[in-house]
């Protein structure tokens, strides 16, 4: 009965010390993403694409992506209004690394357009 016992509260508490070495492997990469002026950018998009991971920066232009595998991931940032940028970085096992970007702007351009004003009530010349 008692090996039963120790057999029951020996394998999950195993599984448990087992599995911690593999969570603390895992990196972190956080930073601001920041205009030429230096002023925060809101709502830009962090991706890492082979991992299929992503977030937002958010209203001081800071974001976090957690548990990242080691190794060097190529970021990609995009804000609308800006160049996309790329960038790789390089993650340790258990790692916390600050990757700070400054997005330069692109204007959008649009095709002219062309406004008619008209309307149904009579007008004359003089008009």
């Amino acid at each position: 009965m008692k090996l039963v016992f120790r057999a029951l509260v020996a394998v999950p508490v195993l599984t448990l010390f087992s599995t911690l070495p593999l969570t603390a492997q895992t990196g972190t990469i956080a930073g601001s993403i920041t205009d030429p002026a230096g002023a925060p950018l809101a709502g830009a998009s962090i991706e890492i694409e082979a991992l299929f991971r992503s977030t937002f920066s958010d209203a001081n232009g800071d974001y976090r992506l957690t548990a990242i595998p080691p190794g060097t991931h190529r970021l990609r940032i995009r804000q609308l209004g800006y160049q996309d940028l790329s960038r790789s970085v390089a993650v340790g096992p258990g790692a916390a690394v600050e990757a700070n970007f400054t997005l330069q702007l692109s204007p959008i351009q649009i095709a002219p357009i062309q406004v008619v004003v008209g309307s149904r009530a009579p007008h004359t010349a003089a008009d």
